[in-house]
């Protein structure tokens, strides 16, 4: 019998990376997953096949209505909810070719970032609340991020609604507490996960294996993680093995955030065993920057690079 054996999971953002890893995992633990996506049903309903989800829901997260609908369909089919993971989210909003940086994003964009991050973290907590209030021992997971937590000068929408969503998980915990809701609230801080976010830091030409290499000489266990690593961080807060964990983030990072990059540390390209002269754009080196908290450790070279389309970090 699997450790979410009977349990029922709503997992938001769930039809690539990190979301995708999680419904997956859940699915193998014997939940009955329910994933959501902005896919047209049809293709979202084969994405559900292909990891054992029961079900595909569209859902914007942004949408009060989209999510009385997702409400609705839950109540009629399963009559109650164990699991809900917040997992949906974006770091750019779409199709913005401008800077994140508090002097170059404009309003819209600074908008479009909240309103997934945290409206859509307000707005599903507060939808599925009553179907989780019918569940012996449920369990709500929101996936926060290390931009949360500290400075990054180049994003400050993603890193404001990260900082936010860590409050709204501790005041969420207390408040079911308070009630006598047999529900939990904690929250994963991920950070350095290997997943197509990286893409366009890292690129897809002959130097991305030893950009990464490189990028991970910085991180304490000399590695990245993966989705599947956070998939069973996810598994353990979803079940009743955490029974008395609530209002808590729960690391993992590598050990990045517990050395915070300290300026005694030994410099990247004095310790890695790769060429230090690896091509990297300027945008490459400076988001590795700003996870480091230290200058650039890699010499950048002029390299024209494409635009990339901003899309899901979390799933």
């Amino acid at each position: 019998m699997g450790r979410l054996a009977g349990k029922i999971a709503l997992v938001t953002g769930a039809t690539k990376s990190i979301g995708l890893a999680i419904a997956q995992e859940f699915s193998k633990q014997g939940a009955c997953v329910i994933i959501t996506g902005r896919m047209p049903k049809e293709e979202g309903l084969k994405k559900a096949k292909t990891i054992g989800a029961a079900d595909y829901l569209c859902l914007d997260v942004t949408q009060e209505e989209d999510w009385q609908q997702v409400h609705a369909h839950l109540e009629k089919h399963y009559q109650k909810l164990d699991i809900l993971v917040n997992n949906a989210g974006i770091d750019t909003a779409p199709g913005s070719k401008t800077p994140q940086d508090i002097e170059s994003i404009s309003l819209k964009d600074w908008r479009a970032v909240l309103a997934v991050n945290l409206d859509g973290l307000f707005l599903g907590c507060k939808a599925m609340l009553p179907l989780l209030k019918q569940s012996d021992n449920a369990s709500i997971i929101n996936l926060g991020s290390r931009s949360g937590r500290v400075g990054v000068p180049s994003n400050i929408a993603y890193g404001a609604s990260k900082a936010a969503s860590d409050n709204v998980t501790k005041t969420l915990a207390l408040h079911c507490a308070k009630k006598g809701y047999k529900i939990r609230c904690n929250e994963i801080v991920p950070a350095a996960i290997l997943t197509d976010m990286w893409d366009q830091e890292f690129g897809q030409d002959e130097y991305r294996e030893q950009r990464i290499a490189q990028y991970s000489q910085s991180i304490p266990l000399r590695r990245m993680g993966t989705a599947e690593e956070v998939a069973k961080m996810a598994v353990f807060l979803a079940s009743d093995e955490s029974s008395y964990v609530t209002g808590a983030p729960f690391l993992i990072d590598g050990g990045i955030m517990a050395s915070a990059a300290s300026y005694g540390s030994t410099p990247l390209n004095k310790e890695s065993p790769l060429e230090p002269n690896i091509t990297v754009t300027k945008e490459q080196s400076s988001l590795i920057a700003n996870t480091l908290f230290q200058p650039p450790l890699v010499q950048v070279k002029e390299k024209s690079q494409q635009d990339a389309a901003p899309g899901l970090i979390n799933g």
